[in-house]
């Protein structure tokens, strides 16, 4: 089985979007792109990360929606989300 990113290495910033589910999604970003998320690698459930960074399951499923839909993150039948095989890698 891939690895899974640990809730606890995903950090919000403020300077990142003056919304939480933009600052999620740029975290998420920076952590495809800084390649600690390679392709195939599973993210927390919503419920996990929503309660580790004390925000509601509704925005972190949002912002796996919004990925999903930009080819970073691909939704696999009951194994959650994961990093895409084509998500775009730092240049």
């Amino acid at each position: 089985m891939k690895n899974t990113i640990a809730a606890e290495s995903i950090f919000l910033r403020a300077t990142d979007a003056p919304t939480l589910q933009g600052r999620l999604a740029a975290a998420l970003v920076r952590a495809i792109l800084e390649s600690r998320a390679r392709p195939g690698t599973r993210l927390p459930s919503s419920r996990q990360l929503a309660e580790t960074l004390g925000l509601s399951r509704m925005t972190v499923t949002l912002v796996y929606q919004e990925l999903v839909g930009q080819g970073y993150l691909e939704t696999r039948p009951r194994s959650g989300v994961a990093v895409a095989a084509t998500a775009p890698a730092a240049s």
